[in-house]
């Protein structure tokens, strides 16, 4: 220990010198200069339980930073399965998810807007990124079909909320996308799908997607109509607001899409070979 030849010179004798242990090794070292020799014992056994408390307390540290660190891994895994998840629809249909984009860019926006935190803002966002995830299930006759779906087509394009959460409910994810993706077509007055919930039963984030979902599938294009533009999109929350749409994520809607907010077209195009 050279440490402890410089402490002689400056100190002189005599020292006591006891190593901290954490985790079975030597993370530092308790010097005291004392007035003399030998050391009471109670002040011995004070300086040792000095020094285990010290190396718990690495230990401790040490372990949270593990820990942060394993869950930094998994969130970015998780993350991670959220992309191949959306990869996979893409296959199947880039429109969908070049529209689930745009929806998870304004429903987040909308949560900043209104002031929640980042666990709530990362939540919308992820759920706007898989909220049609079902869509993989329908036949892509019917999901690209040019004209008016039959009720029998529309019918089975209603199910995609149920395989949403079949697919995602298996996935062990921070978010509760699973609970999300199948009450976004709910209502607040209990006329949405598939369950019919009402007001509060349905979940904030989903009443936020809710909204997200219609302004975006008005003001873009579809495969059946061209896009009908953001004033109509937003003449249908106004006047729902209340009735199908939550009135605070109505409100924020507007307020984020006044503010200059503008869905981005290229993101049609990133699936598209």
């Amino acid at each position: 220990m050279p440490w402890a030849d410089s402490l002689l010179e400056i100190w002189g004798e005599p020292l006591f010198v006891q190593p901290v242990y954490s985790g079975g090794a030597v993370m530092g070292w308790l010097a005291l200069r004392l007035p003399s020799v030998p050391l009471p014992h109670s002040e011995e056994a004070f300086a040792a339980m000095f020094c285990d408390l010290a190396g718990s307390a690495f230990y401790r540290e040490k372990r949270v930073s593990m820990m942060a660190e394993a869950n930094r891994m998994l969130d970015e895994a998780a993350k991670g399965v959220v992309g191949i998840l959306g990869h996979a629809l893409a296959m199947k249909d880039p429109y969908t998810v070049g529209h689930q984009i745009n929806v998870a860019n304004l429903a987040q926006a909308m949560a900043k807007r209104g002031g929640y935190d980042e666990t709530f803002q990362e939540t919308v966002y992820y759920a706007g990124l898989v909220h049609d995830l079902g869509k993989i299930t329908i036949p892509s006759s019917i999901l690209s079909k040019p004209g008016i779906l039959s009720e029998i087509e529309f019918s089975i394009i209603r199910n995609h909320a149920l395989y949403g959460w079949e697919i995602l409910s298996s996935a062990d994810l921070p978010w509760p996308l699973a609970d999300i993706v199948i009450q976004h077509h709910e209502h607040i007055d209990g006329s949405g799908y598939p369950f019919g919930l009402k007001g509060d039963a349905i979940c904030r984030e989903a009443r936020f997607l809710s909204v997200a979902d219609v302004v975006e599938a008005i003001s873009s294009d579809r495969p059946y109509r061209p896009g009908l533009g953001i004033g109509k999109a937003l003449g249908e929350i106004r006047e729902n607001r209340g009735s199908w749409y939550d009135p605070e994520a109505s409100d924020l809607c507007m307020e984020v899409i006044g503010d200059g907010f503008a869905f981005d077209t290229e993101n049609y195009k990133l699936f598209i070979q």
